[in-house]
């Protein structure tokens, strides 16, 4: 029986794993790298937490400043021998980058903290550079997590960054910006992180379908938007 739990388990995580390659967050960011960057570049990855891009960005020779205001998570990539540093640091950051990334963040802030937040960070984007924005819609598990504030819509981001209509309040962020491309992130399912692996086999044929359709068919949950800095 134990046997075959871990078969099943294994069998889950391989599908899990998969799912992970095909057209995935992980994908969207090297797709977007290899496309819209050039070699070498800097990238500042805001709030990295753990910093799980670290390997992808760093495999393709790019130089990484990671941004987080835990200081646990500080300590801990230090730790492991990558240059992040807390919020407060960032007056000692040199020039600007070329990426500027923000991952699973913004939902995390009411909308005057983010114009601010914007205003902040959108400083150290180079003109001709790009900030990448990865970040969740509203789905029945957006609230699992307990400090998420708002979604924000693709629509939402363009009044904000690139000036799609008039506001009445006033918006006050370094540069201008022009969309450059965006890409949906779907799910074959709803899930929650608080439930374990097995608990996605009852929907294991569904996942199959997300990936031969090259993860084009299923539950939209969230986007990536690139934006380029004109000025």
């Amino acid at each position: 029986m134990a046997s075959g739990g871990k078969t099943l388990s294994g069998l889950v995580k391989s599908i899990h794993d998969l799912r992970s390659k095909t057209n995935s967050e992980y994908s969207f960011i090297r797709r977007t790298l290899r496309k819209y960057a050039g070699s070498h570049s800097k990238l500042l990855d805001v709030g990295c937490g753990y910093s799980r891009f670290y390997s992808l960005i760093r495999s393709q020779a790019y130089e990484y400043v990671g941004i987080d205001s835990n200081p646990k998570t500080v300590e801990h990539n230090r730790g492991l021998g990558r240059n992040v540093i807390l919020p407060e640091d960032i007056a000692s950051l040199d020039g600007h980058f070329d990426v500027v990334l923000f991952s699973h963040v913004i939902e995390h802030l009411d909308y005057p903290s983010l114009i601010s937040f914007f205003d902040q960070y959108l400083g150290k984007l180079r003109s001709g550079g790009i900030a990448i924005i990865l970040t969740p819609l509203y789905h029945r598990g957006f609230y699992d997590d307990f400090d998420h504030v708002k979604p924000y819509n693709p629509g939402a981001l363009r009044q904000l960054l690139c000036g799609s209509t008039k506001q009445l309040q006033p918006i006050s962020i370094r540069g201008a910006y022009k969309e450059t491309d965006l890409w949906l992130k779907r799910d074959p399912f709803w899930h929650s992180y608080h439930k374990s692996k097995l608990d996605h086999l009852g929907a294991l044929a569904f996942a199959v379908v997300s990936i031969i359709s090259f993860g084009c068919i299923g539950k939209l949950t969230g986007y990536g938007m690139v934006l380029t800095r004109t000025s």
